[in-house]
């Protein structure tokens, strides 16, 4: 007796699985995620730079600094656990979840929730011309809290999109 094939939604689910795991195993991942270390790098860089540079809200450039190191933090964590299962493949221990991994998330999607309160609730009154002002925020400062907050939340709504349009195309195929 031959063998039926699988329900549609199970080859297509396969199919996602192959490919999610295929591109989150592969060393081009591992080069992007080690590229992606320049923007953590850089909120630390710039914060740390211009603590002292933000009076209208002197939370920023804070925000900026520890918001980067846990965003550094958790990437070379990501590619070291890559190492690992990249150089032993079969050991069970490497194929689970790390809960470290999972608190830094959550600790960093909370911190952009801070980070979000802090840079948005200043944006009508923020100047980065007048130095003497006390709404005055260095511009490298506030400019990049703003866009990386402002990305962060539409790459947060692509994904959700994303998945949204996955889930609903598994359950209608």
């Amino acid at each position: 007796m031959a063998e039926e094939p699988p329900p549609k939604r199970e080859r297509f689910k396969s199919i996602i699985d192959t490919l999610v795991n295929a591109f989150t195993s592969s060393v081009v991942f591992t080069l992007f995620m080690s590229l992606s270390l320049a923007i953590p790098v850089a909120m630390i860089v710039v914060g740390v730079l211009y603590l002292k540079r933000c009076p209208v809200e002197r939370y920023i450039p804070i925000y900026l600094v520890v918001g980067g190191s846990f965003a550094a933090f958790q990437i070379l964590f990501s590619i070291g656990v890559r190492i690992r299962r990249y150089k032993h493949p079969l050991d069970e221990r490497q194929t689970r979840n790390n809960p470290i991994s999972g608190l830094i998330s959550a600790f960093l999607f909370a911190w952009l929730i801070t980070g979000s309160v802090w840079v948005y609730s200043v944006y009508a009154d923020v100047t980065t011309s007048d130095k003497s002002s006390p709404f005055y925020c260095h511009p490298g400062v506030y400019w990049l809290a703003f866009c990386l907050v402002t990305i962060t939340y539409c790459l947060i709504a692509i994904g959700l999109l994303f998945i949204i349009t996955i889930t609903f195309i598994v359950l209608c195929c």
